[in-house]
């Protein structure tokens, strides 16, 4: 499994330097020792205390159409046609879109890269089931680590246009992408790990398809 991760990691969407990526294990590790969890005891038990009950998750946004689906996938990035693994599924809006927390629970970080652009970590207690959403290509970021948020939370705005989010090199057009995994956060590759296709836990139309509210099933 390890050896997959790191294989997955390596295809994956969304490029981390090393830097990144250690700098972000480093802010998980900091997290949990801040709520209390000692050196000998697991966080999938200690960090899951903290977190507020939920039965389910919303879409993050109000109204935007499915632009990419979860998995295997090839297209145009700057100009350059490349194939990789995407790592969530995308919802393209124009104007200014407000992002929701899927779900209730605890901000774990935030963080800017320059693939990826403005991202926050929410972890969640779903019917005892622990998960990690992720919200990329932010404009804006309204929370902070630490904030306790629910489905009601705006918790940032919709990014990704080239045009404005300059710092964000993995965008080709405005929209919010959306990673679902297992586990509590423990930085970028823990994500990567635990990967799991967030239509498995949200209901979302088909690609290409629109929808105009965050619980309507299709």
């Amino acid at each position: 499994l390890a050896k997959l991760g790191t294989h997955l990691k390596k295809i994956a969407d969304i490029k981390v330097s090393i830097a990144d990526d250690i700098k972000s294990q480093k802010d998980a590790i900091k997290l949990y020792s801040d709520i209390g969890c000692k050196d000998n005891e697991d966080i999938a038990v200690c960090g899951r205390s903290v977190l507020p009950p939920e039965t389910s998750f919303w879409r993050p946004v109000r109204s935007a159409y499915v632009s990419s689906n979860f998995g295997n996938r090839c297209f145009y990035l700057n100009g350059k046609y490349t194939c990789d693994f995407h790592s969530g599924i995308d919802m393209a809006a124009g104007g200014t879109v407000p992002v929701y927390a899927v779900g209730k629970g605890v901000v774990a970080d935030t963080v800017q890269w320059s693939c990826g652009g403005r991202i926050i970590f929410i972890n969640h207690n779903i019917n005892g089931v622990s998960y990690t959403s992720v919200y990329m290509h932010l404009r804006k970021i309204y929370v902070s680590k630490g904030d306790v948020v629910s489905k009601d939370t705006q918790i940032g705005l919709m990014g990704g246009n080239p045009a404005t989010e300059y710092w964000d090199t993995c965008s080709t057009g405005q929209h919010l992408h959306l990673t679902i995994s297992y586990g509590l956060y423990k930085g970028w590759s823990g994500v990567i790990n635990g990967l799991i296709n967030p239509r498995n836990l949200i209901n979302f139309p088909s690609i290409g398809r629109s929808f105009y509210d965050r619980t309507s099933r299709y």
